[in-house]
């Protein structure tokens, strides 16, 4: 796959709109056209779609299940900002699925969480 950023400048507000798109895509069911948009967004750092991305191998919705891919997309989201990544990567290694269960990651990511929730908190009362 190509970065696409390199050949396209995109505004944040057509990104929103592709990420609308691949969500509509992706609640119609059709996960080959949502995950063709969410990797679009991905290329841009989107951190939503990134986690979509987690889901959609995690669950394997059209692709196939890979939970390396899943938990390589999952931690990229979260370190992208999107914090219920690491709330689903905190659920698989408590619950194993079909990887083993790790009691320390799942603290790990239950941990980091917590840490957004409160630096969230502490953003906003500044700001109020």
């Amino acid at each position: 796959s190509t970065d696409m950023s390199e050949n396209f400048t995109y505004m944040p507000e057509e990104l929103q709109m592709l990420y609308s798109y691949a969500w509509d895509m992706y609640i119609a069911e059709n996960y080959m056209e949502a995950f063709d948009a969410f990797k679009k967004l991905y290329d841009f750092g989107h951190a939503e779609a990134t986690y979509m991305l987690g889901i959609i191998y995690l669950y394997g919705y059209f692709i196939g299940v890979d939970y390396n891919k899943a938990i390589t997309y999952l931690q990229l989201a979260g370190e992208r900002g999107y914090s219920p990544a690491f709330r689903e990567l905190a659920k698989l290694y408590r619950d194993g699925y079909e990887i083993e269960p790790d009691n320390q990651k799942t603290i790990e990511y239950e941990q980091k969480v917590s840490d957004y929730e409160k630096n969230l908190r502490r953003w906003i009362r500044k700001r109020l």
